[in-house]
């Protein structure tokens, strides 16, 4: 867990844990909440800049 409660993976063993375990699993790529803080998301089909982190289904 990070400072915010949410759950912070840093190893592919733990990666695959939670995916197997859970049922909705969301992915997001960070360098850190400090390196986050303010910044947007680029929307990879249409180029636009959005707010907000992206994330990424884990299933598909």
């Amino acid at each position: 867990m990070n400072t915010s409660g949410e759950p912070l993976i840093d190893n592919l063993k733990d990666l695959e844990h939670s995916v197997i375990a859970e049922k909705d699993v969301y992915l997001r790529y960070s360098r850190g909440y400090a390196a986050d803080r303010g910044s947007g998301s680029l929307d990879g089909e249409s180029g636009l800049r959005l707010p907000g982190l992206s994330r990424e289904p884990a299933h598909t």
